[in-house]
């Protein structure tokens, strides 16, 4: 069996300890490094009590990080991810990120560069695996009823609104010619919650998708990191990068 070597950005933080507790219980995924300002110099094994990753450095770093790696991945804030990004591909790492807020000219910068060094990219908004079964019902709704409305609700600290996952939908209803709209939702207690609704004549009817708990994130994050192995190009969400789920559109 290969073994799937990642650098892990922000694997301290709320989202990226989550995931990498997950990964570490993968016989075919192993994190090599990671990379957290607050916490470099430390062990990742101990910070995240996971003795499999003892002896794994924190690092401040992507370029301080000395193992090789097939993927960096990064769920870090959306003003550090672009340059640790940066670093990764320079040092030829395929890119699977998940943080949220990055603009397209960063998208785009990002994407240039790992064209041009021939190297796979996913900038994937949500990796719950039923965040991407959703959006495919969606859009079924979307050509049924030709108009959805999307209600998303985050916890309050989320930084932008509306969120990547609702944005990424958004833009596959109008590809398909149908009326949108997105109401953001920022509230205590909620961790990441999104509605679609439609109509018609007598009817309503609504798709609901909630994570009460960021455990959600860790199996898509690693169907995502074994398709990459084998892609090429640009992907902009876990459906469109994992033909499994379906991209509906």
């Amino acid at each position: 069996m290969s073994v799937i070597r990642l650098i892990v950005g922000g694997a301290t933080g709320k989202t990226g300890a989550e995931v990498v507790r997950y990964l570490a219980a993968q016989g075919d995924l192993q994190v090599i490094g990671a990379v957290g300002r607050l916490q470099a110099g430390r062990d990742l094994g101990a910070v995240l009590s996971v003795p499999s990753l003892a002896g794994v450095a924190i690092s401040g770093s992507v370029s301080q990080v000395a193992a090789e790696a097939d993927i960096y991945l990064d769920f870090t804030l959306a003003e550090a991810a672009v340059s640790l990004a940066m670093e990764a591909l320079a040092r030829d790492l395929r890119l699977l990120i998940g943080t949220s807020g990055l603009d397209a000219r960063s998208v785009s910068l990002l994407a240039s560069e790992a064209s041009r060094r021939n190297l796979a990219m996913a900038v994937i908004p949500n990796f719950s695996i039923g965040a991407a079964l959703q959006r495919r019902m969606a859009l079924e709704l979307g050509r049924r009823y030709g108009r959805v409305e999307v209600v998303e609700g985050h916890h309050r600290t989320k930084r932008d609104a509306p969120s990547g996952t609702a944005k990424d939908l958004m833009s596959a209803l109008e590809a398909l010619g149908v009326e949108a709209a997105v109401h953001s939702l920022r509230l205590e207690g909620l961790v990441a919650r999104q509605e679609a609704w439609a109509g018609g004549p007598g009817e309503v009817i609504s798709v609901i998708h909630e994570v009460t708990s960021r455990q959600a994130y860790g199996a898509g994050v690693a169907m995502a990191a074994r398709q990459l192995m084998g892609a090429s190009g640009f992907f902009s969400s876990l459906a469109e990068l994992c033909p499994a789920l379906g991209p509906g559109d």
